[in-house]
């Protein structure tokens, strides 16, 4: 009886003293249980924060995408068009320009792209061009890939003549003249030219050019050279497309027309009637819609090598 009262008394002590314990142990682990959840927790908020500003860029993105337009692509200009680029705005030598100035009347001469001819035109005493020049002119103008041409507009002549005494350029390379295309461009008028002065840059020429009044300009940096028309109201543009290329248009200086052209009219220069009314501005690509080098041609070898000389579009 009396082991049996010890042994209850035993468990009794026992179990007082383990009772703290245990419950020491389970407040101590209370805390590590709840942590990895916290951690958890922690992970998918941020997991969920991280996908909610993805899918707000991925709608961004797409926002923009169907409201910008794309960029054009950038013009591919090789390294032998580069050369024969370079060719073309190489300064004249000190003795070419000399003898051109010891003439009498300087002449225009014409050195057309594909051709070992230049074409010297000697204009009478007021800068204008009798019709024994012009016809010298339809020649140097003719399209070089059927041999077609057409009269040239004799005010282009004197422009361009403007620009050479204005720069004091012996020569002007003829990229294009008359070209068998759609009636709408000048080009296929003979009222149309792209031209280099050598040692001019097309942006200084232009804005010369543009001075002039009635008179259609337009600058192809990556294809180097300037366009010049004659119509009956201004306007200017850049083309910044490269050769094998759809043209990129953009008009410019759209303030400077008005007075331009009321500077013009003051000096009573004359004012040609468009022959195509209504079409584009600036509507002078090949039927095509190629670029500069979409038929390309040898260049002569006394003239600037025997590399291809592509045909320009604009």
């Amino acid at each position: 009886m009396r082991a049996a009262a010890i042994a209850v008394a035993l468990c009794l002590f026992v179990s007082d003293d383990a009772a703290p314990t245990l419950l020491g142990a389970e407040s101590d682990a209370a805390p590590s249980s709840s942590s990895p959840t916290s951690e958890c927790q922690s992970r998918a908020h941020h997991r969920a924060s991280r996908a909610r500003q993805s899918a707000s860029r991925r709608r961004r993105t797409a926002h923009r995408s169907r409201h910008t337009p794309r960029r054009p692509p950038r013009p591919v200009v090789t390294h032998a068009y580069i050369r024969m680029r370079t060719r073309w705005h190489r300064p004249p030598s000190a003795s070419e320009r000399r003898a051109w100035l010891a003439n009498p009347r300087p002449p225009l001469v014409l050195r057309p792209v594909g051709s070992s001819h230049p074409v010297e035109l000697v204009p009478s005493a007021d800068g204008t061009f009798d019709a024994a020049a012009l016809a010298l002119a339809r020649q140097a103008f003719r399209d070089h890939h059927d041999g077609s041409s057409a009269d040239v507009n004799p005010r282009l002549l004197e422009l361009c003549y403007r620009a050479v005494r204005q720069f004091r350029a012996p020569y002007v390379h003829l990229i294009s003249g008359y070209r068998a295309t759609r009636a709408t461009s000048r080009h296929n008028q003979g009222r149309a030219m792209d031209i280099v002065l050598p040692g001019v840059p097309e942006e200084r020429l232009a804005n010369f050019l543009r001075q002039q009044g009635f008179v259609g300009v337009g600058t192809y940096p990556n294809s180097g050279f300037t366009h010049l028309d004659v119509r009956n109201r201004s306007y200017y543009w850049v083309d910044r497309s490269g050769p094998d290329q759809d043209s990129q248009t953009t008009p410019v200086r759209a303030s400077e027309i008005g007075r331009n052209d009321a500077a013009a009219r003051h000096r009573h220069e004359v004012q040609f009637a468009d022959l195509v009314p209504g079409a584009a501005e600036s509507d002078e690509e090949r039927p095509d819609g190629t670029g500069t080098a979409a038929d390309p041609v040898a260049e002569p070898p006394a003239m600037t090598g025997a590399e291809p000389e592509p045909d320009p579009d604009q």
